[in-house]
């Protein structure tokens, strides 16, 4: 994909986003919403998607900033996971409980070039953990903190 990218002149490494909150302060702003609701409030918040879901036509990208983790509701299914976007959206909170962006416009910061290890299994192999302590850090918020 990064490839397809520059044979189309496209730059897969990024630039600014001028996002408006962090995910955590989001967290505490909108703990009010009960199941189902939604708001007119937009928000832009960016940060590196760690996991997909595709529900027929709808995704469930969880999204993480350096303060936490976000999902995001969205109609989208040419993103991959480990890949760095910039979203626009009105906060919502699921039927299911989970507080969400219901994204309306995304961009793509950057593009993966590697991809993550699967969320089941991560990194179980010690010696992989100590040798790639990049990856560890990314998949394992415990060990960040």
């Amino acid at each position: 994909k990064r490839q397809a990218m520059l044979d189309a002149g496209e730059n897969p490494y990024g630039h600014a986003f001028d996002y408006s909150h962090h995910l955590a302060d989001l967290e505490q702003l909108y703990a009010h919403l009960e199941d189902g609701d939604s708001t007119e409030d937009l928000v832009k918040v960016a940060g590196r998607i760690m996991s997909k879901r595709v529900q027929g036509k709808i995704a469930f990208l969880g999204l993480r900033d350096a303060t936490g983790d976000m999902q995001l509701f969205c109609r989208i299914n040419d993103l991959d996971v480990g890949d760095w976007i910039g979203v626009e959206g009105a906060m919502m909170r699921t039927r299911r409980g989970q507080l969400s962006v219901a994204v309306s416009s995304f961009e793509l910061l950057s593009k993966s070039i590697r991809p993550l290890p699967e969320k089941f299994h991560g990194l179980a192999d010690k010696e992989t953990r100590y040798r790639q302590r990049y990856v560890d850090l990314v998949m394992n918020p415990e060990v960040k903190q």
